[in-house]
């Protein structure tokens, strides 16, 4: 009996903890305003449905960028959610640079994309697991001249890498429960 409730507890621990133990995604949707982001050249907030949503970041010129500085340590990408570009003048692109603040070289990622309109908006992702500590991290987006386009980026996120102690509970929940279920089946 007692066996059995301790069986229990480590189920009920090792299951809980995952949730509680991670981190949670660092999310801007813009809905409370830049949220922490400088901005360059043309880019705002704007009002928007051209995304989906009520507001999103807007730019219409080759200098359109927004940044932030940001601490990556268990951070595993970035992703823009929503990107929007007129792809049919050939400006359709996204580069996200991330550069250590104090010094150091940048490393940038062009996520260009297709062509095809149709292709638009979609999900960007950009890996961080190699960054530690506080970066200064720029997106930038929209027109190339002489033919200036509107482009529109929107819920840019940065997911947390799980921690090793978050699948160890998770783990010990599994085995916990494989345990009980086989003391039920043996009728112990």
């Amino acid at each position: 009996m007692v066996a059995s409730k301790l069986l229990l507890a480590i189920a009920t621990i090792g299951l809980a903890l995952p949730a509680w133990a991670a981190r949670a995604p660092i999310v801007f949707d813009f809905e409370d305003g830049l949220q922490g982001w400088g901005h360059g050249g043309s880019a705002q907030r704007v009002q928007t449905q051209v995304l989906g949503g009520d507001w999103a970041i807007f730019g219409d010129d080759v200098g359109a960028f927004i940044w932030i500085e940001i601490d990556l340590t268990g951070i595993a990408i970035v992703s823009v959610e929503q990107f929007l570009s007129n792809a049919s003048l050939g400006t359709n692109f996204l580069r996200i640079v991330v550069t250590p603040i104090g010094g150091g070289i940048g490393i940038g990622t062009s996520l260009s994309d297709t062509p095809d309109p149709a292709a638009n908006p979609g999900i960007r992702l950009r890996d961080l697991r190699f960054f530690e500590g506080l970066h200064h991290v720029s997106i930038n987006w929209a027109g190339r001249s002489p033919a200036i386009t509107p482009g529109f980026i929107d819920n840019i996120t940065f997911h947390p890498v799980p921690e090793p102690s978050t699948w160890l509970y998770l783990s010990l929940g599994i085995a916990g429960m494989v345990m009980i279920r086989s003391k039920l089946a043996s009728g112990a």
